[in-house]
């Protein structure tokens, strides 16, 4: 005790520069992560440690894990398909990372819409849907061979498939069935979709 009560100035400022440290070591992830795209696996475990938001869309977060999910397909997407087909043009970086945004908040804007109306679907009819994807990508493909699909030109296995696409895609089309006579075509649909995603609670955190 007569050493710490000696020596106190010199510990309070010993934790000082710790914290000083510790807080520009985030300030700078935070900015490389959000300004630079850093997603190094040390940057990919600094943001699910975190659970750093990309973006939200009323109380809906899209967080950065979702984003780089869906970033990492379609960049494998566009590797895959340039790999079968040397002519196919390759989109850049900067217009990955926007699709991949855009198509997360479209997700979201969908889910809020749903949650208003009170639009629910059931893990039940996720897995239905998904066995009927199964089944109609040919009497000759086994469900084995339909992951091996997903995991050759995605990178996922069934269940981000079920989470990223079916799901989505079976809310959307139980939402637009509930409200056909508000939204009775594509273009009023996508209309209020647009509608929605330029709201003052819609915020994106990534630059792109």
């Amino acid at each position: 005790m007569s050493w710490l009560k000696k020596h106190l100035r010199l510990v309070v400022i010993l934790l000082a520069l710790v914290i000083c440290l510790v807080g520009i070591v985030l300030c700078s992830l935070l900015y490389g992560v959000y300004y630079r795209h850093w997603e190094s696996p040390m940057a990919r475990g600094f943001i699910s440690a975190l659970h750093l938001p990309a973006a939200k869309v009323g109380s809906l977060v899209i967080s950065y894990d979702d984003f780089l999910t869906n970033l990492d397909a379609e960049k494998r997407f566009v590797e895959q398909t340039a790999l079968q087909d040397p002519q196919t043009q390759i989109p850049t970086e900067t217009e990955l990372r926007s699709q991949a945004m855009n198509q997360a908040l479209r997700v979201a804007a969908v889910a809020d819409f749903s949650a208003q109306r009170g639009v629910n679907i059931s893990s039940d009819e996720i897995d239905k849907a998904y066995d009927g994807i199964v089944a109609r990508a040919g009497t000759s493909t086994t469900p084995e061979q339909f992951e091996g699909f997903l995991q050759s030109m995605f990178g996922w296995d069934k269940t981000t498939f079920k989470h990223f696409v079916v799901g989505p895609a079976l809310l959307e089309e139980a939402l637009r069935a509930k409200q056909a006579t508000e939204w009775p075509d594509d273009t009023l649909f996508e209309k209020a979709v647009q509608d929605r995603l330029g709201q003052s609670d819609v915020v994106r955190y990534i630059k792109l």
